[in-house]
């Protein structure tokens, strides 16, 4: 508990040192069965929050647990850049997002309850989204129900998966194998099928 509690105190510091430089460490949670290398405007409305509305951008976390009430599988930690304060009294994300579309801006808005605790929320318009750094994925999810969704998008109508298979589904859908095989549990389940 007591490391957490350090780990947790260090990356505060280190974000509140990274406001004076406009930038800070979030996380977002997704629906996504399969990490990807960037955020995408064609994404947009595919979260589980969404349910298929669409915000014209993404919604950013600085607590990692909040990024896990909104995610199936995967967490992604990104840095974000440009990153300014709310200039209104509202504290509804989806209003500043439409504030920060119309102004090509990022906004921080503070402390705010969103998921299941008191957290920051970074909202980032699609005219914006090259402000995003992914730093790495984490899987949060159950690795029997990921192998077994996965099988189903890579599979034949038998069912049967070979690494093969999986690396023709990824150059078809323009997804790098070399990016996912960095992601632990992906290289865990493509070596399982050689």
């Amino acid at each position: 508990m007591k490391l957490r509690f350090i780990k947790t105190t260090i990356l505060e510091y280190l974000n509140e040192q990274d406001k004076f430089n406009n930038r800070i460490v979030a996380y977002h949670g997704t629906s996504s069965s399969l990490p990807f290398e960037s955020f995408e405007s064609i994404m947009i409305g595919t979260g589980i929050v969404s349910s298929g509305k669409k915000y014209d951008g993404f919604f950013f976390t600085t607590e990692k647990e909040n990024a896990e009430y909104y995610s199936e599988y995967f967490i992604c930690k990104v840095l974000i850049n440009d990153i300014k304060t709310n200039p209104k009294e509202s504290k509804h994300p989806s209003t500043i997002l439409s504030l920060g579309l119309e102004k090509k801006v990022n906004y921080i808005i503070e402390d705010i309850l969103d998921g299941c605790i008191i957290s920051d929320i970074i909202v980032v318009p699609k005219n914006n989204l090259n402000s995003i750094k992914i730093i790495e994925w984490e899987f949060i999810g159950d690795e029997e129900q990921i192998f077994n969704k996965w099988n189903y998008i890579f599979g034949d109508e038998d069912g049967f998966v070979n690494s093969d298979m999986i690396e023709d589904i990824l150059e078809i859908i323009n997804i790098d194998i070399n990016f996912l095989i960095k992601i632990p549990i992906f290289k865990k389940y493509f070596n399982s099928k050689k």
